[in-house]
């Protein structure tokens, strides 16, 4: 059933025949206009030590973007490094390597217009109407831009 989505499960620590695994880490928990969340970073770090020690990922492939550096600039630069550019094809993610983004923070569900967005931080110098909310469908096409490479994404 998640196959059928495009997500796959990672295989426990052995050989990896499939490529490398690539982690993107978004936690936010100190929010300017939200109200402040506790464990956050701190789960994803947990999260990513058992990914390293457990399973095929490399601390060199992990990229975390943990509070004031998880804005939704900051998030969308960091998906751009993984899809390919048509004077560099070898900086991108490959065919055969894996890609697992993670979230943690405030969400919501816009009823209204139907939408998922994710509640990032602001910039340092936010203007007072910048905007903090990554919608799912912007993030959906740059997760698209990635997969143009065929590669696994979870």
């Amino acid at each position: 059933m998640l196959n059928d989505k495009g997500i796959t499960a990672f295989p426990e620590k052995s050989s990896n025949e499939s490529g490398q695994n690539h982690l993107l880490l978004i936690a936010v928990n100190e929010y300017r206009r939200y109200e402040p969340l506790h464990n956050c970073v701190s789960d994803l770090e947990k999260l990513r030590d058992v990914l390293v020690r457990h399973y095929e990922f490399e601390l060199e492939n992990v990229k975390p973007l943990f509070n004031e550096k998880a804005t939704r600039r900051e998030i969308l630069k960091a998906l751009l490094t993984y899809a390919p550019k048509p004077d560099d094809e070898e900086n991108c993610l490959q065919e055969n390597q894996n890609l697992f983004i993670v979230f943690s923070g405030h969400g919501f569900h816009d009823k209204e217009d139907g939408g998922y967005y994710w509640l990032t931080a602001l910039q340092p110098n936010a203007a007072p109407d910048e905007d903090d909310q990554l919608a799912g469908d912007e993030l959906l096409r740059y997760v698209n831009k990635i997969r143009e490479t065929k590669s696994p994404l979870s």
